[in-house]
Parts: C-alpha cells; structure tokens; sequence
C-alpha cells in the first residue's frame, strides 16, 4: 500500500519504520531541515530488549506539494499542527485517500472530516508508547495495541490485516469515542502533573501528593464523560493510574519532553478541551483547569515557538 505519514516524531517514526517493511511509505517532515537529517540517518527502533529494527526504504519529504496519490494518509502531528496540515493536504485527497489520525486529544477528527470523504475518514486511538531517543532513533518502550475507526467496514478491515502483518496489533471498532475519552481520562490525569513536577511517570505512584492530583484529575474528567454518556473502559480510576504509571515507569511523557526542548505541548487539546467541555455541561473541574492554567504558563515562559505553531 503507498501510504503517506505526516510528522516525524516518536509515533510518526514508529509506524513509518514498522509500516516500511512492505509497504511503500513516505514521511513529511516538519522543516527542511529534518528531511536532510533524516535522509541521512533514516529511521530505526530500539526495542524495549535492545534490538534494532532498521527502516526498509522510506521517502522523506517536507514539502507537501511532492506529496505523490497515496492510499492512506496517517497524520501523526501534534493537534496544535492539524489545522494547518488540513490545510495543506486539502489538494492532495482524492476519492480514493482515506486519512487516518492517531492522535491524542479532542478535536483532530473534527478538523480532518473538513477534507475528506466522512466515509474514508479513519478515527484511530494508540496504545504504543515510543519517544525519540535521538536523530532518528524511536525507542519502543510498550508494543500496545492500535484501534481503529470507519465508516466503510471493508476497508478498514483490509487496512487492520496490512497493520498486522507489519507487527503493529490493530483491532477495527464501531465505537471509538469511548478509547479516545479513555485515554484522555490518563493523559489528562498523568500528563500535566509529570510536566509541572518535573518526573518520569512511575515517579507519580511513589510521591502521595503527586497521586492524589492525578487522582482528581481523572474522576474530574470521568465525570464528564459521564455527563457526555461515554462509555469509559474501567470503572476504577485510581487503579489505571498505577497500571499505566507501572507499566511506563520510565518513561518521560511528552508534555514534560516538550517543555524540556521549549516546545508547544497539547494541554489545549488535553485538559484545556476538558475545560471548555465542562463549561458548556456547567459543571466545575478545578484540577484540571488549575493543570491546564500551569502548564499554560509554564510554556509562554520556557517555549520558543516555531513558525508552524
């Protein structure tokens, strides 16, 4: 399948390399600069065991407009980047092109439905946990599962067996609101609490404190799913917490990796989206708003912003 992916960053990177093996992949890098490095390095994951898995033959690009017909289009970018990237994609969706996003937060599919057929419109939620250890290199610290989301069954069952036989675990659903809201409940409880304090998430489990936020954190935002009749995918909120928190100990999310390099995050798209969606349902939630409010902060005192942003 000639598949295009846009972004090149830990989950851009990942699913270029494992997609590589037989398929016919191009990645659009964000600034030229990144295309010249990475025609130079190519892309590799480390796996979590310290095995190497090398890219097969990958076409990096940072100009849209060599953007070759593709099958399927990944968009893999920070939420803060899709409006721009739809715009940019908008002469480069035919009517055989679905566009895919594996994204975090609210909004993205929203935005990508403007482009494309509601039919070839692919809503996807990720389990992987990856970040980049360097010009390049993806380190794979959890091999989870990826769902996926469309309108036209035929297909995406078609596109979930191509996923599989490249090693990424893909599960085709009806119903993706309740995996999209489920991860938001743990990126909002988990994110912004690790990039304010400063640690890895296992460190939240071991400082009470730093539990307990996250913990109100995360029944705030279940109680608007509820409002919203979401489905969530566990009952004890505490609970997935520590199983995500153990399971990626030391791991370095990326809001508190995009602090570190002085970059824009996604609180907007996290808890600032939590925030606006409570004050439509009138209901209060003055963790998140607070987290929100901090790491708000904490970007326009530390972040250069690039031109993209």
């Amino acid at each position: 399948m000639k598949i295009t992916i846009i972004g090149a960053g830990a989950m851009g990177g990942l699913f270029a390399t494992l997609l590589s093996v037989k398929n016919d992949i191009t990645v659009v890098c964000a600034t030229g600069a990144s295309e010249s490095l990475l025609k130079k390095k190519g892309f590799a994951i480390r796996e979590a065991d310290g095995s190497l898995l090398k890219a097969k033959k990958i076409r990096f690009i940072s100009d849209y407009e060599k953007i070759d017909p593709s099958s399927l289009i990944i968009i893999c970018v920070k939420a803060y980047d899709t409006r721009q990237v739809i715009e940019s994609l908008k002469n480069k969706i035919t009517g055989l092109t679905y566009v895919m996003t594996l994204q975090n937060g609210l909004g993205n599919t929203e935005l990508i439905s403007k482009i494309c057929d509601k039919r070839h419109m692919i809503s996807g939620v990720t389990l992987q946990s990856a970040f980049v250890g360097g010009a390049g290199l993806v380190r794979h610290t959890g091999n989870g599962k990826t769902f996926l989301c469309c309108e036209d069954a035929t297909t995406i069952k078609e596109i979930s067996k191509i996923f599989a036989s490249c090693g990424i675990k893909c599960i085709p659903v009806k119903d993706i609101r309740s995996l999209v809201w489920s991860k938001l409940i743990v990126n909002c409880a988990l994110n912004p609490v690790a990039a304010v304090a400063g640690v890895k998430n296992g460190d939240i489990i071991k400082h009470k404190d730093l539990m307990e936020v996250a913990l109100i954190a995360g029944e705030e935002a279940k109680r608007i799913a509820a409002k919203l009749n979401i489905k969530i995918l566990f009952n004890d909120v505490r609970r997935q917490i520590i199983k995500i928190c153990s399971a990626t100990s030391g791991n370095i999310n990326s809001m508190l990796a995009d602090l570190s390099r002085g970059k824009k995050t996604e609180i907007s798209f996290l808890n600032g989206a939590l925030v606006k969606e409570a004050e439509k349902l009138g209901i209060e939630i003055p963790v998140n708003k607070a987290l929100y409010e901090l790491v708000a902060s904490l970007e326009k005192r530390c972040c250069v912003y690039d031109n993209r942003s």
